[in-house]
C-alpha cells in the first residue's frame, strides 16, 4: 500500500495522476485495512481512517 502511495506522490509532483489500476488496488487494499481495524477495534469500517487519525495524533 505505501508502495503505491509513494508513487502516487511522485507522479503527482510531475503533473501526472496515478494509474487507474493503482488507484483501484489502492481502494481495495484501503478497504481491507479499514475492515479489519473496525473489526478489531468494534467500530464502524468507515470510522476506521478517523480512528487510526485520532490515535496517532495522541501519541505525537
Amino acid at each position: 500500500m505505501s508502495t503505491i502511495y509513494n508513487k502516487g506522490v511522485d507522479r503527482e509532483k510531475s503533473g501526472k495522476h496515478l494509474l487507474k489500476t493503482d488507484r483501484r488496488n489502492f481502494e481495495s487494499a484501503k478497504k481491507l485495512i479499514d475492515g479489519e481495524i473496525a473489526l478489531a477495534f468494534g467500530i464502524k469500517a468507515d470510522e476506521a481512517e478517523r480512528f487510526i487519525s485520532d490515535r496517532l495524533a495522541k501519541r505525537i
